[in-house]
């Protein structure tokens, strides 16, 4: 395993907290991978970083911070020129010193390999070689010495659901509970959207706004738009939330939320200036 093969790259570093204007511009898309095939990979190796942290007890900001260095990381470089797994379980094992979550690099790599390698008895049974454990922890830690050169040594990013749990407090809905609640509605969105580029496309605040906007317009709640988008660029708007409506435009994304046809998104594209509006663990194709 590589975690980085050879790429042109370019002299300067460019700061990841510039956000990425459209999909078009990731690195993979320029290495000839087809959104399609790029979205997959993304998805399908950010829900074995969901189910390898949950595994070895990660609380779940840790594991989103994992999600948003692991896409920092493809903004940047290819996916037909790198190793996800490796990427993703440096990413888990570096999420875990920045949230005071540390985990030994080994553990990690067993959880996410027993994941990985569900059904195949044969790659399983690597984890008995204690020379291939050696080998892959040895692996991670160089891995991770590459991912802090992408993202800068910067962790300043919170996840969007903090946020969003601010957000939810404002407006006073915390209080509504169950799987059909703004709230629980709101969190699904964000968790979907951690699996796409989005979290590094967009600001977290306005991923936040975005999300509750989405879930009050499907459950017909009425807010303050400006309120809601006070600490997010609400010219934005728009742009979020279509950026959310794709997500669901793909059928091979597995979810339970109800998507109305265009909602929110005619409200802030029409409205005037100021107004507001089972995963695939396929990670070696």
């Amino acid at each position: 395993m590589h975690a980085q093969e050879s790429e042109p790259q370019s002299p300067v570093e460019p700061d990841w907290r510039q956000a990425l204007p459209s999909f078009d511009e990731t690195a993979s898309r320029r290495d000839g991978v087809s959104e399609e095939v790029e979205n997959r990979h993304l998805r399908g190796t950010c829900a074995l970083i969901q189910d390898t942290g949950i595994k070895i007890g990660f609380p779940q900001w840790a594991i989103c911070s994992a999600m948003h260095l692991f896409h920092l990381y493809f903004s940047r470089r290819s996916t037909r020129r790198n190793d996800r797994f490796l990427i993703a379980v440096a990413s888990l094992f570096l999420a875990g010193k920045i949230n005071e979550s540390c985990r030994p690099p080994k553990e990690i790599i067993v959880a996410a390999w027993v994941l990985k390698c569900k059904g195949n008895r044969q790659l399983r049974q690597m984890l008995n070689d204690l020379r291939f454990l050696d080998m892959m922890c040895e692996q991670v830690i160089q891995t991770e010495r590459v991912v802090l050169s992408i993202v800068g040594f910067d962790f300043s990013w919170t996840s969007p659901h903090t946020h969003m749990l601010k957000l939810v407090t404002k407006f006073d809905l915390a209080n509504q509970r169950g799987p059909n609640s703004v709230a629980q509605l709101s969190l699904n969105l964000l968790n979907d959207c951690m699996r796409s580029n989005l979290c590094v496309r967009f600001p977290s605040e306005a991923l936040a706004a975005g999300a509750l906007t989405f879930a009050c317009a499907i459950k017909d709640v009425e807010v303050d738009h400006s309120v809601l988008w006070e600490n997010a660029d609400i010219q934005r708007s728009p742009e979020v939330l279509q950026a959310f409506l794709q997500l669901y435009e793909d059928s091979s994304l597995d979810t339970t939320i109800p998507i109305p046809e265009n909602p929110c998104v005619k409200e802030f594209s029409n409205g005037s200036e100021g107004e507001g509006e089972q995963r695939i663990l396929d990670v070696q194709d």
